[in-house]
């Protein structure tokens, strides 16, 4: 019969746990920038390790190295599983601390049971305890606290672990009901060599479920991570394709390039965007092919592209290489931006716009001021003379042009508050003929002075919705402009009608007219387009901005019709 020593069965045991911390050190070389934990549990094996080689070499070396040391190194080396576990879930238990203070009061009660009382017994029940206590632990972490998804990448270690346990708990109760006696350890017997191959043989099994676990975490990541890259590269706002380095032809595309070009997946994989025609410009492509083979990526490059309808469009295009399945790739990026072109342009006129009419609107302010400033002067020294016959003439020039230059503040601070949403848009229901008729009123005196006969068609109730001061100003500017510019004992008719869906309301005065070519300026702030009236009466050149600005922010209309010596007709529409 062949007898086992436990002395060799720990050498052995040593030298199988060495070969397991080299698979696990090569396992920490391959995985720890990717997986948290592996230092820690290689650190555990490697106390282990030791733990064993010093076990062996008890009654060679101090008992405080070879039994307290060495037992502390063991369990121990099962904190720092437990915690290189913990960060290898992304899972912090509470327990882990407690069982590290643990450690601590172990160290001492092992150094009790071996100088002041000694105890094996003792000694082998402490140990066993606290490898129960920490695997249950680990069995917990695995079987339990890990989410359904990744259990079934856990379950081989936490089962290995629960066997752990089992031994353990196993071994404690052997020993309580038959306590060792002596305190020499390798004179043990039978079942603790039992228990030490059992350990090695779950140590064996423990390093390939270990490497099988992180191999399969690695598998379940880089799946979700490339679920993940499919998702946001299906349901990506902008056109994204991949092509060939060597030859560049498209082999995978998102359903936002098919929306942006109007091509079908058929029509796509397996061609070149040279084929398609895709690029408005060949040469583009060009600048793009020479950046990327420097290995630069290509950052939001604005070209024009084509759709398959030959519409082009403007885009910003990223690129990058990239490799898939060990073969060279270009990834592609291009977001629509013909809209926002547009819009900037629109910008662009509309600033270059705003910025010749402040000029025309300063060159209309200097005029009055400077005739101010000049008369103000000759006003001064007719004073001095007591030439009040011509001070009085002067007075009235001045005057004259001070309201000019207050009617033109003031229809530009109109205009300003419009443009800056400063006006408060409040739209009622409102009877336009009894508003007409209102303002109709504030130019009596106009009308006499001029002789001028109203003709006045509104029907009664006409009921719109709009904003009353705008409205007011509206129909006020254009009932001045009609006085201004009719001769005297000229007729101005004021007629409304009414559509389907809408109010038509019309101006006409048979005054001077304009021609076909000054129309097209009424309504512009970059025209400067003012006249006088028949009379020398003086305007501004902002009113009509103003009733267009006015007339469309109630959702209306605004046009005119002219004729040299006949006369203009003014026409607003207005929903009902």
């Amino acid at each position: 019969m062949i007898h086992i020593d436990l002395r060799t069965v720990y050498i052995n045991y040593a030298l199988i746990s060495l070969m397991s911390l080299v698979v696990i050190v090569f396992l920490w070389y391959q995985s720890h920038r990717r997986f948290q934990g592996i230092g820690f549990f290689m650190a555990g094996i490697a106390a282990q390790v030791v733990s064993l080689l010093l076990i062996f070499l008890r009654n060679a070396i101090p008992d405080f190295v070879s039994i307290n040391i060495s037992n502390t190194l063991a369990v121990g080396g099962t904190v720092l599983q437990l915690i290189g576990l913990e960060q290898f879930v992304g899972i912090r238990q509470r327990l882990t601390k407690v069982t590290t203070w643990l450690l601590a009061v172990f160290f001492v009660m092992e150094v009790y049971f071996t100088f002041f009382m000694p105890s094996l017994y003792a000694r082998n029940l402490l140990v066993s305890s606290f490898f129960t206590f920490a695997c249950l632990q680990i069995v917990w972490l695995l079987l339990v606290r890990v989410d359904s998804n990744r259990r079934r990448i856990t379950l081989n270690v936490g089962i290995t672990y629960l066997l752990y346990a089992a031994i353990n708990a196993l071994r404690i109760v052997v020993y309580l009901f038959a306590p060792t006696e002596g305190n020499d350890y390798f004179a043990s017997g039978a079942f603790e060599i039992f228990i030490t191959l059992s350990y090695q043989m779950l140590y064996v099994y423990l390093t390939y479920v270990v490497v099988l676990m992180v191999n399969e975490r690695l598998i379940y990541d880089l799946e979700s991570e490339e679920e993940k890259f499919n998702k946001a590269f299906r349901m990506a706002p902008y056109a994204i394709l991949l092509t060939r380095k060597e030859d560049g032809k498209i082999f995978e595309v998102n359903d936002s390039f098919f929306r942006l070009t109007g091509y079908q997946p058929e029509e796509v994989i397996g061609e070149t965007t040279l084929g398609l025609k895709v690029w408005a410009n060949e040469t583009d492509r060009e600048k793009i092919v020479s950046t990327l083979s420097k290995n630069e990526a290509v950052t939001s490059k604005e070209f024009l592209f084509r759709k398959k309808s030959g519409e082009l469009l403007t885009g910003l295009i990223s690129s990058v290489n990239i490799d898939v399945s060990n073969k060279q790739v270009i990834l592609s990026m291009i977001v629509d931006i013909t809209d926002r072109k547009v819009i900037e342009e629109k910008l662009i006129e509309m600033n270059a716009t705003k910025d010749k009419f402040f000029s025309i609107i300063a060159h209309d302010l200097k005029s009055p001021f400077n005739s101010i400033l000049g008369l103000s002067e000759i006003l001064s020294d007719q004073i001095k003379e007591k030439d009040y016959g011509e001070a009085e003439k002067i007075s009235k020039v001045i005057h004259h042009a001070a309201s000019k230059a207050m009617e033109l503040v003031v229809n530009l601070l109109e205009w300003s508050r419009s443009q800056t949403g400063r006006i408060e848009y409040t739209p009622e229901y409102l009877h336009a003929d009894l508003l007409i008729r209102e303002i109709v009123g504030l130019f009596q005196a106009s009308f006499e002075h001029k002789d001028i006969r109203l003709d006045i068609d509104l029907a009664k109730n006409s009921i719109i919705f709009a904003d009353k001061a705008m409205i007011s100003t509206v129909v006020r500017n254009l009932i001045s402009n009609a006085v201004k510019f009719s001769r005297r004992g000229g007729i101005i008719e004021i007629k409304s009608i009414q559509s389907k869906t809408d109010w038509i309301f019309t101006i006409r005065d048979e005054g001077v007219g304009m021609k076909e070519k000054d129309l097209s300026q009424l309504f512009r702030i970059d025209k400067s387009f003012s006249t006088k009236g028949t009379e020398n009466e003086t305007g501004t050149g902002l009113g009509l901005i103003l009733c267009k600005e006015f007339v469309e922010r109630n959702n209306g209309k605004i046009s005119v019709s002219s004729k040299p010596g006949i006369g203009s007709i003014f026409t607003i529409t207005i929903p009902n």
